[in-house]
């Protein structure tokens, strides 16, 4: 089935000169993303493929005829927009969706039967087919855009799927949603989602590159943020003190 992300996947598709084969857990995300829940939330670790693979996601909803609207800050928009038409081009020219009209001002691409924006708004988005949430704890807008439209947003059928995807972020409104460390009322009105973690050891890696990247990031407090998806404040304090330390 030329709509269907494996397919596009087995027919080697390819992402910026590079074959991507996917692994047991990208498959498992591709699944959430198809098939799971109407609410997903994802907490990934940095450098697992999440980008791509939520490129190949929206690929897949423009060939079913479904529009999506990618939320981010404005220069997370911009970023987006051009990497997912860069992405576009690499689709081997056979199963790329035609493209009617490309509006580079208002981050939009408009195919026969959907259509993608990249926006930081979100008014009047509670309709939209697909909704995503990008990059969500690095978006100091994120608890403004998600709160006024979500509860709109649940009003409609159950065929509209809202996608919040972020690395870890202390303080940020992405990490108090994901742990559920909201006040009542907002817990029982936002406490919906399926949440799903991915942390770096879920690829092909080991002890050695653990201990090459704490080292290039100069902190272990930083790899326990972007590649353990901690929100353990204690832990992260813990491991700063411990940083501290060993720097003096």
């Amino acid at each position: 089935n030329d709509n269907d992300p494996y397919y596009l996947m087995s027919r080697g598709f390819d992402t910026f000169g590079v074959p991507l084969v996917l692994r047991d857990y990208q498959e498992d995300i591709l699944s959430r993303l198809i098939d799971g829940e109407d609410n997903e939330m994802f907490c990934t670790s940095r450098q697992i493929g999440m980008t791509l693979l939520m490129r190949l996601y929206m690929v897949h909803c423009i060939l079913k005829g479904k529009s999506v609207v990618v939320v981010n800050n404005q220069t997370g928009c911009k970023n987006s927009f051009d990497h997912f038409s860069e992405f576009l081009h690499n689709i081997p020219y056979y199963m790329q969706p035609v493209v009617k009209d490309v509006n580079v001002s208002n981050l939009s691409l408009t195919f026969w039967n959907s259509k993608v924006v990249f926006s930081n708004r979100v008014r009047g988005l509670e309709d939209v087919d697909v909704l995503i949430f990008e990059d969500a704890g690095y978006n100091s807008s994120f608890e403004n855009q998600y709160t006024s439209v979500m509860p709109k947003r649940f009003l409609y059928p159950e065929d509209k799927k809202t996608i919040v995807q972020s690395c870890a972020s202390p303080g940020s409104y992405f990490n108090k949603l994901y742990q559920g460390n909201l006040d009542l009322t907002q817990t029982i009105m936002f406490d919906v989602f399926n949440k799903n973690t991915y942390k770096w050891d879920v690829f092909d890696r080991g002890v050695n590159w653990k201990e090459s990247t704490i080292k290039t990031l100069a902190s272990v407090k930083s790899f326990l943020i972007e590649y353990e998806c901690c929100m353990d404040d204690k832990r992260l304090d813990r491991s700063e003190k411990l940083g501290n330390i060993l720097n003096k």
